[in-house]
């Protein structure tokens, strides 16, 4: 088992829920990355606490020119003990790292409007 920190970005509204009673799983096909609960990491991100603040304030956008969800903010600071981990280190892990890519590549697909890929390198292992 390993413990990380993760930043996650809400309104300051569901932070009293979040504390009271847990993180919500997203679920449903809108989501990129599959169901879960969101969380910006240092080391992958540049600013974990900023990446964080910058998706609570765009998730605040309701769109169509609608007021927004919310205008408060926050960001919770969380220590995460994770209990699996994506060995990329073997066929397995390489194998099931392959399989999430392309889910998560099909996905995006669905909300890329501004462009066309013209190349892409996948790699099948």
């Amino acid at each position: 088992m390993e413990d990380v920190e993760g930043y996650h970005g809400t309104s300051r509204e569901l932070f009293d829920v979040i504390r009271t009673g847990n993180f919500k799983v997203s679920r449903g096909e809108e989501h990129w990355l599959g169901e879960g609960a969101y969380f910006f990491e240092q080391g992958i991100s540049i600013s974990a606490l900023e990446d964080a603040k910058n998706w609570a304030i765009c998730e605040s956008w309701a769109g169509g020119g609608s007021p927004r969800k919310y205008y408060r903010y926050c960001v919770i600071k969380a220590l995460i003990r994770l209990t699996q981990i994506l060995d990329l280190t073997n066929a397995d892990g390489l194998n099931s790292f392959n399989y999430a890519r392309k889910q998560i590549l099909s996905r995006l697909g669905k909300y890329r409007s501004f462009g066309e890929i013209y190349d892409r390198d996948v790699l099948d292992f």
